[in-house]
């Protein structure tokens, strides 16, 4: 959208695409990468809001 905004300057633009954004999209987000991490043997892990980890 960004890409868009900046290649095409529209007057008008609707964000459609922002149901990743609630809990049900992170869940297809964190599945994905869930997957990803599976196969390449990594843990992944989402922090919450506050949440932190030493690294």
């Amino acid at each position: 959208m960004i890409e868009y905004l900046r290649r095409m300057a529209p007057h008008r633009a609707y964000a459609i695409h922002d149901g990743l954004l609630n809990e049900w999209g992170l869940k297809v987000l964190d599945d994905v990468l869930a997957r990803e991490a599976g196969r390449a043997g990594a843990d992944v892990r989402r922090l919450r809001a506050g949440e932190s980890v030493e690294l």
